[in-house]
């Protein structure tokens, strides 16, 4: 007869909530990322640069590949036999609605990084795309197909290979909530000693450091409207104050637990995501934003195989590809160890439960809609966008938006404030985001 992996749990995960090797193993390496970045910024910021350059050139190949191969692998789960069975007991029901279980994964999941990329990608796509020359029709179409790329059903395929190994071992056969549990059909009782714990330390890392980009772009963001709405000054001070309340949030909603904490917080902000689409759908161009949302959902599905697997290999835009498609693959993969929040509280799904609750296209709508707006402020043919063609010297949108400070912009566009184009010109000229300008980890 087999032994339940459960009975092999070692007495010290049973007794103590905290594995001491996996916490204070992944605090030191923090702190000491922390400190080496501080104290010899310069040093570090060449190193970290030549290190994300070496690893995006060499295997950039491999995180196209290994993306579309957790896509179909989780797809081909959700379509066969295995796909009936629950990810917890037989017995299990899910404990949230299918409301709340997707306002939950968006908070967790992607939360301010598609409220703030939904503008600034495509944009920047559209007047800067790896290909061809921008502020065309053909560069609008394809900006709004690498948006749904990047934020598609391949990202959501790293969540859903991730949650659902780890719901598998944890509800199912009684195994700790964290990675290792995912390895034990390989290594068995070996994930509870070194093998086990730097996979932890690694889960542990990647979902830091993930969780650091996210928080950097959001206080940004957020400083950035306090000002525009307020006159708060953009500063350091107020960005620390920022980081301090969002983490005093975040702390009460996880102390005060998933039913009351996480659940109304994550629900709040939904609901002001709904809020913020519909009124971008009813004040903006209505018709244009609904056609172009069909367009571009057409677009995206006819070119998602191409596009799935284009490394532009005879002529790669090297720098724009590790700004941009490897970046964010590589995001979402360090971002995985999230979806634990989303299967959390979703035990007794199975497979199928998942697939009919997929909330990709939600996210596509929602991106649909915010984007095309901003376009719409662009689009060939607009007498403002031309304003900032010829102030760019003929180049495409925004100039040569590959060299910091390089932004030639018309001053009686930006002097308007022109709705989303004002917003995403502020933040590609402050925030250096990646594809736009040289990214600067250290400085703001």
């Amino acid at each position: 007869m087999s032994t339940s992996p459960a009975s092999d749990t070692s007495p010290l995960d049973q007794k103590d909530r905290i594995n001491p090797l996996v916490f204070y193993g992944s605090v030191f390496v923090i702190v000491l990322f922390s400190l080496w970045a501080m104290f010899f910024t310069e040093s570090a910021g060449n190193v970290i640069y030549a290190v994300l350059a070496w690893i995006s050139n060499s295997f950039g190949w491999f995180y196209f590949l290994a993306v579309v191969a957790y896509l179909v692998f989780v797809i081909a789960i959700a379509f066969s036999r295995y796909g009936s069975i629950k990810l917890g007991p037989d017995h299990a029901e899910p404990e949230f609605n299918i409301v709340t279980w997707a306002a939950m994964l968006f908070s967790a999941g992607i939360g301010i990084d598609l409220i703030f990329y939904c503008i600034v990608e495509p944009v920047t796509q559209f007047m800067q795309p790896p290909v061809g020359e921008g502020g065309s029709v053909e560069a609008a179409r394809e900006a709004m197909k690498l948006t749904f790329l990047h934020w598609g059903l391949s990202g959501w395929g790293i969540y859903t290979l991730v949650g659902m190994s780890l719901a598998f071992f944890s509800y199912r056969h009684g195994l700790p909530l964290t990675i290792r549990s995912a390895l034990y059909p390989i290594f068995g009782k070996r994930i509870y000693g070194g093998v086990g714990n730097t996979v932890d330390i690694a889960a542990v890392l990647g979902t830091v450091f993930g969780v650091a980009t996210s928080l950097g772009i959001g206080i940004i963001q957020l400083n950035f409207g306090l000002n525009y709405m307020f006159g708060i000054p953009e500063s350091t001070l107020t960005q620390a104050i920022l980081a301090v309340g969002i983490v005093v949030f975040a702390a009460i909603s996880a102390v005060t637990g998933v039913e009351k904490g996480i659940r109304r917080l994550s629900e709040f902000n939904m609901l002001l995501a709904v809020v913020l689409v519909l009124f971008v759908l009813i004040a903006g161009d209505t018709r244009f934003l609904l056609d172009a949302f069909v367009m571009n959902v057409g677009d995206y599905i006819a070119g998602f195989v191409p596009m799935s697997f284009d490394t532009y290999a005879f002529d790669p835009p090297q720098k724009w590809l590790n700004a941009w498609t490897v970046f964010f693959w590589a995001w979402w993969i360090a971002w995985g160890p999230s979806s634990v929040c989303s299967w959390r509280v979703f035990p007794g799904a199975d497979h199928p439960d998942l697939r009919r609750r997929h909330p990709d296209s939600a996210a596509h709508f929602h991106d649909g809609v915010d984007v095309d707006h901003g376009e719409l402020r662009h689009r060939p043919g607009d007498e403002r966008r031309h304003r900032i063609r010829s102030a760019g010297g003929g180049q495409s949108g925004l100039g040569d938006l590959s060299v910091p400070g390089k932004l030639p912009l018309d001053p009686g566009y930006h002097r308007h404030g022109d709705g989303a184009g004002h917003c995403v010109l502020r933040y590609l000229r402050r925030l250096r985001v990646p594809g736009v300008v040289q990214p600067d980890l250290f400085h703001s």
